[in-house]
């Protein structure tokens, strides 16, 4: 651009009065030079876009996805999908594809394998508005209508546990639910249920008979403030030949074995209700395909002797998980002397998971003395343990060798000695110089320890273990993947900076120590993936069981 002071550009030249009056007239000239500029940039910036359109719009109809048989973009689709049972979500598939664009939500739409499964839970607004619950009700209906004739995978949970005045709601007590009787509607095709029920809505199901549920494979119910019921002997619906696993929470449950199910036919089941022995051997007996059991007993009836004279044989038994803890008025000698008779005439030769949870009054022999009798090939090991036990738990673990997995829990109790304590650790703990004897537990991989407050366990001890397990591993003994610990003190040293690079590999570790990892969160509104334990998958419907 030409300018009569280009040579004075960039000096402390002072402009005089009319010099000033024509450079204001060349930078209004210049401006108006640049807005016709920025007039034609813009131009040229739509007519870009106008471009870019045209060229996508045409790249879509040769795009490779295009051209992708519908079958195979449905098998894409279905692996989108979440581990658990799918939620009425727009942040989660199934919903989500369909909100990419309408050939997605048409292909969607008509994938009935995305819509077999469904998590609901009804809190307490939804069963005070009745339009609002039809509302509910009839999407449900939509969304299982779309599964066409597959079997269904549905897990519901039903009001607020934690809303007392729902209590006395005694107008939704009463009233049937609308999203209920719409699930029954689909009976014929349930396949997997889990369900959290509030009070009386279990006489919903009496309607149902085993005719009704042809596909059913598995069951579980849990009653939330039992005290008005309908009896699960009168529910006919689990006679259905096809079940397979059962699980029952109820504290008020009467008869577990009066339960109208085909039990030679039962692979799983799950009480947690504190079964007396009698109750328990005959359940046992009724069902020699069990493949997993889980067991809440009361050990604190008289037993009469006839009970226990034949042995139980679960040749299939691969998981056995027993919890016992007694009442505060219980004949704690009885307790002990009952949880030793429950084991002497179970037979379990292919068991692979044990888990035993009980009180202090249990000697831990008790477990070395079944584990002695099975000999068997045991992957998991899970228990609670008391103080004063060190020797009997270091026995018991010489009986299983090819252990993956230790979980156990300590409380304290007196001033008894803790028996998670440094002797312990020194025991499980590998080293290189320790070729002449076999390493203790080669190949365990996950480890969990609660310490009681009295347990003199440092930080020290926990990082040599850890090391010695990992990175420090001798040859012969595997690495851990899981380390939790939880501990009844505070914390002494950190040891997580010296845990990074392993931590890094790929370890997982936990550390709690009292009192540190108290976390009072806020309250969160409603929340359609709430309650998500419902709905995993189906070995995890039956606590404490891992995947078989």
């Amino acid at each position: 651009m030409d300018s009569p002071f280009l040579d004075r550009l960039n000096t402390n030249y002072n402009a005089t009065a009319e010099e000033i009056h024509q450079i204001r007239q060349i930078i209004s000239e210049a401006l108006l030079e640049r807005s016709r500029i920025d007039d034609e940039i813009e131009k040229l910036r739509r007519r870009q876009k106008e471009i870019d359109e045209y060229v996508g719009g045409h790249r879509t109809m040769v795009s490779p996805f295009r051209r992708l048989p519908v079958e195979l973009i449905q098998r894409v689709f279905v692996h989108t999908l979440p581990p658990h049972n799918s939620v009425m979500s727009a942040k989660e598939a199934p919903m989500l594809l369909g909100r990419v664009c309408s050939s997605w939500r048409h292909v969607s739409l008509s994938t009935p394998l995305l819509w077999s499964s469904l998590h609901l839970r009804a809190t307490v607004e939804l069963g005070r508005d009745v339009s609002l619950q039809t509302r509910y009700g009839d999407a449900v209906a939509a969304w299982l209508s779309r599964s066409g004739v597959l079997p269904l995978s549905i897990s519901f949970v039903e009001s607020d546990e934690d809303d007392y005045a729902s209590l006395f709601d005694t107008d939704r007590m009463e009233r049937p639910s609308y999203l209920l009787n719409v699930l029954l509607g689909f009976s014929s095709r349930w396949q997997h249920l889990n369900f959290k029920l509030y009070r009386r809505y279990l006489d919903t199901f009496l309607r149902l008979s085993e005719t009704d549920t042809p596909l059913l494979e598995t069951v579980a119910f849990e009653i939330t403030h039992p005290e008005r019921y309908t009896g699960f002997d009168s529910i006919s619906f689990l006679r259905t030949p096809s079940l397979k696993s059962v699980s029952i929470n109820h504290s008020v449950c009467l008869m577990p074995p009066s339960l109208p199910v085909r039990w030679e036919n039962l692979t799983k089941i799950h009480f947690e209700q504190n079964l007396t022995l009698e109750e328990a051997m005959i359940i046992l007996r009724k069902c020699p395909y069990l493949i997993a059991c889980a067991l809440a007993m009361a050990f604190d009836e008289i037993v009469p002797d006839m009970v226990l004279e034949h042995a139980v044989h679960l040749p299939y038994l691969e998981t056995l998980r027993v919890s016992a803890i007694p009442q505060l008025n219980a004949n704690l000698l009885r307790y002990a002397r009952n949880a030793a008779r429950f084991f002497e005439p179970i037979h379990t030769p292919e068991l692979r998971n044990f888990y035993l949870f009980a009180s202090e009054g249990l000697s831990h022999s008790i477990i070395t003395s079944f584990l002695e009798r099975q000999k068997v090939d045991i992957h998991s090991f899970s228990f609670s343990i008391w103080p004063d036990q060190t020797v009997p738990l270091l026995e018991s673990l010489e009986l299983v060798p090819s252990l993956r997995l230790l979980h156990v829990h300590e409380d304290s109790w007196g001033e008894l000695c803790p028996t998670l304590n440094e002797v312990f650790f020194a025991q499980i703990t590998p080293t290189a110089s320790a070729t002449s004897e076999p390493y203790p537990l080669p190949y365990l991989e996950d480890v969990d320890f609660r310490l009681p407050e009295l347990s003199e366990v440092t930080d020290e001890t926990i990082l040599r273990f850890i090391l010695a397990r990992t990175s420090g591993a001798p040859d012969g003994v595997s690495r851990l993947r899981r380390a939790h610990f939880t501990f009844g003190r505070l914390q002494g040293i950190d040891i997580l900076p010296k845990l990074q690079p392993i931590i890094e590999e790929g370890l997982e570790i936990r550390l709690n120590y009292y009192l540190a990892d108290i976390d009072y969160a806020p309250s969160v509104p409603f929340d359609p993936c709430s309650y998500m334990e419902y709905a995993e998958s189906r070995d995890e419907w039956m606590p404490g069981f891992p995947s078989l």
